[in-house]
């Protein structure tokens, strides 16, 4: 048998081999047997393929990155490919680390890796293109699993399987070494306390770690990276006693401990520094598997070893079984019906959206807060890991839909941190007790108004509409002062000004409507006032939006077409100036009407967009651009369904098919371009059930065109929605009829309320537009600032 037809087989029977293993082990069949951990995981969808459990702050998985932050003469742009640790074509794996972030476009963690390794003991990594100089070892695909809740690998190097799995706070190793060749020959297993995400010197400002007896060892590490000071505790149980042990303090001396024979000068078992390893050694003839459970925390080793009480017994197979059913509870939140290559994409797509937010707390309520204290979570699951730039768009309007109980903690959580913070603000970009304000805006207020908005109202409301007027009024945060003083941020003292204006409008319209529901009028009005500051960066001349001086003059040059224009974040002018979610009928009339508006949508998504213009930006790939329109980043999420406020709502249909048809597989690059925490999963999960939620914090759900042919969604306490299809098929994409709970339904757009109490709405599609269904005025999305005003 040659070489190649043997991996073709191994590659055709390895379905099979994972049917075959989930029957012996009982996982069973459900809905996470769909899930393909490897999508995302090349290239810089940014995902990582470990094990976990759904919102888990355990998240066990390779690490494959080849290169430092730095090597030496500053910033290395190859590391931006390793935010998630792992590279899907990377030859060797270095270890296994237990944090990690999904899909973000920066990075920090990859805390505590462990290492199994058997010969001689090696203290560093080595390199990519010379494992055998370091620990780290060969691996390949053909011998790789990665499901919801378990991965596995044979380390080649070694002759080693590890297998991985996880709890909510505790991950649970498995390796299976090779039957020893002599009697006294030891196996090896290395804990790194240096290693990290983003690695560079001087990011970790100190660890601990303490040999408590034969089979415990705690320890901590602090660092300095995204997070300025992040705080994880560890507690890591090993199944059988070790024999001996080494610890490397920070000048790489070496400190030998065996059991009961201590030399306080040399033998201690502790050891603190900035660069703390350890290799625990253990006789093994090969014939059972060396365990380990390695609990976190953000609070205490205590904490941390309270924590390891999820996992009370040695039972891997259990926690394996247990981490499959708690994903299969959660994907059956919706339930579709299709091909399984749809089945496979959409339900990849969902659990992506389950990976973050992360609890943050230990099994008794307590966790670090923003203010570095330890805090009690009364009545709620406190979180972290808020995204809140990318996620506010389509995730978190996504869980107010399915996870409202999850939502309810959410917002608890972000409230908790607005007490905690020096600075009066709700979160920004938050994660592990800090925040690292990355991106623009104050997203949280319309997270908050959204789910207030749709029912969610386990929170004082009250306290949250203070959290928001106090957030959206901090002078001192990112160019508010100017944008109150002046009604828009200024180029010529801050950057993305022309961004900051557009999204600093859309969250005041959020909050306007929260002090509404309320039956705050005065606050209402405030805000309803700032939500029209959009209109201060139109340029009449250009029809598009534009950065101005304090002096009101146009920044100039100007090329509507460059993302590298500092006026914009992560887009240019061509994208951005369609970010007017909660008025887009009067954004067609300052961008000269709606035929002109009709012309530009068109113009976006045919004109090729030259690679000169984003070739040095970080967040925008070819694989992720229709015409000029991108959709591998966030701002234009909501774009292809403007056509529905333009009586066009085919060109919706069409061009919401070809992003999810393209852009979206069942494959390691099957992303086309950072998940950032779920949104870009969410999109998906939106557009495929057939509708998207434009303007969060409205109510209102713009009507795309649906791509599987039936779906239910559960909306709890036994109440559900269904989507369903009369033709559907990859040429019938276009809508010719809709009826909701029974009623023909002219509008291409439906409201929250008609979705909630459960019912139906059903799809008649064809091969071709029709131009009748929906392109009448009263059929479009109105203005829903006039809709406020009124």
């Amino acid at each position: 048998m040659n070489e190649t037809f043997q991996s073709l087989l191994v590659v055709l029977l390895l379905p099979i081999c994972m049917y075959t293993s989930s029957q012996k082990t009982g996982l069973g069949l459900g809905l996470s047997r769909y899930v393909n951990p490897w999508v995302g995981t090349r290239d810089m969808g940014h995902c990582y393929p470990g094990a976990t459990v759904p919102f888990g702050m355990v998240q066990l998985s390779p690490d494959t990155e080849a290169e430092p932050y730095s090597k030496g003469d500053g910033y290395n742009p190859a590391v931006y490919r390793y935010c998630a640790g792992y590279q899907y074509d990377d030859p060797t794996i270095v270890g296994f680390s237990h944090t990690h972030f999904h899909g973000t476009g920066h990075s920090d963690l990859g805390d505590f890796l462990l290492m199994p390794t058997t010969g001689a003991v090696q203290f560093n990594p080595g390199t990519a293109d010379h494992p055998e100089q370091g620990y780290r070892s060969r691996f390949s695909h053909t011998r790789e699993t990665a499901l919801p809740g378990y991965y596995a690998v044979y380390l080649e190097d070694y002759d080693i399987q590890a297998e991985l799995t996880a709890t909510t706070r505790v991950g649970m190793h498995r390796y299976t070494f090779p039957e020893a060749k002599t009697e006294n020959e030891q196996v090896h297993i290395l804990l790194d306390l240096v290693h990290g995400i983003y690695d560079y010197d001087g990011k970790v400002v100190w660890a601990s770690l303490r040999v408590e007896n034969e089979t415990l060892v705690t320890g901590y590490r602090q660092t300095n990276g995204w997070a300025r000071s992040r705080f994880v505790y560890f507690a890591l149980a090993f199944s059988q006693p070790m024999a001996s042990f080494n610890l490397i303090d920070e000048k790489d001396q070496v400190y030998k401990g065996f059991w009961r024979k201590w030399d306080q000068n040399r033998n201690f078992p502790e050891m603190a520094g900035q660069k703390v390893k350890a290799a625990f050694h253990f006789n093994t003839m090969g014939k059972e598997p060396i365990q380990l459970k390695m609990a976190l925390s953000s609070v205490s080793t205590d904490g941390a070893l309270r924590n390891l009480s999820e996992i009370p017994d040695w039972d891997f197979d259990r926690v394996r079984r247990q981490a499959v059913r708690a994903w299969d509870n959660e994907l059956g939140r919706i339930k579709i019906e299709g091909t399984e290559n749809q089945k496979r994409v959409f339900y990849t797509a969902l659990y992506h959206t389950f990976l973050s937010p992360i609890t943050y707390m230990d099994v008794d309520g307590n966790y670090r807060g923003l203010d570095q204290n330890i805090h009690k979570a009364e009545s709620f699951t406190n979180y972290t890991i808020f995204s809140l730039w990318d996620t506010f768009r389509a995730l978190h309007p996504l869980l107010t839909l399915i996870q409202p109980g999850r939502t309810s903690d959410m917002i608890q959580s972000m409230l908790a941190h607005f007490d905690q913070s020096v600075h009066p603000l709700l979160p920004v970009w938050s994660h592990y007790a800090n925040d690292n304000w990355c991106m623009i805006g104050y997203h949280a207020v319309p997270v908050i108004a959204d789910a207030y908005l749709k029912g969610i109202r386990d929170f004082d409301s009250e306290k949250a509409l203070r959290a928001c007027v106090t957030s959206a009024t901090y002078g001192p945060y990112d160019g508010l002062s100017d944008y109150m003083r002046l009604g828009y941020v200024p180029a010529d003292s801050h950057r993305s000004s022309a961004s900051k204006t557009l999204e600093y409008a859309y969250d005041d319209y959020t909050l306007a409507v929260l002090a509404q529901s309320l039956g705050q009028a005065d606050i209402s009005t405030q805000f309803l006032s700032r939500a029209r500051s959009f209109e201060r960066v139109f340029d009449p001349e250009t029809c598009f939006a534009r950065a101005r001086k304090a002096d009101g003059s146009w920044i100039s040059p100007f090329d509507p077409l460059d993302t590298h224009d500092p006026s914009f974040i992560e887009g240019n002018a061509w994208n951005y100036s369609l970010y007017v979610p909660h008025d887009v009928p009067r954004l067609m009339e300052l961008m000269g009407g709606i035929q002109s508006f009709r012309q530009h949508l068109d113009a976006l998504f045919t004109s090729d967009l030259p690679e000169k213009y984003y070739a040095q930006t970080e967040d925008i790939e070819k694989v992720g651009i229709l015409g000029s329109y991108v959709h591998g980043n966030e701002p234009s999420h909501h774009v292809p369904y403007l056509y529905c406020y333009t009586g066009q709502p085919w060109k919706t249909q069409e061009i919401v098919h070809k992003i999810m048809r393209t852009m979206y597989r069942d494959s390691p690059d099957g992303l086309c371009g950072n998940d950032d925490c779920g949104q870009m999963s969410a999109w998906y999960i939106f557009s495929a059930l057939g509708f998207y939620p434009v303007c969060p914090g409205s109510n209102e759900y713009i009507i795309g065109s649906p791509c599987i042919p039936d779906a239910e969604i559960s909306l709890g306490k036994g109440k559900r929605f269904r989507i369903k299809t009369v033709g559907l098929d990859e040429n019938n994409i276009y809508i010719q009829s809709v009826k909701l709970n029974g009623k023909s339904w002219s509008k291409t757009y439906f409201f929250h309320e008609d979705l909630i109490p459960g019912g139906e709405i059903l799809f008649t599609m064809g091969p071709e537009p029709n131009p009748q269904w929906g392109s009448a005025a009263d059929d479009c999305p109105r203005s829903l600032l006039k809709r406020l005003e009124k």
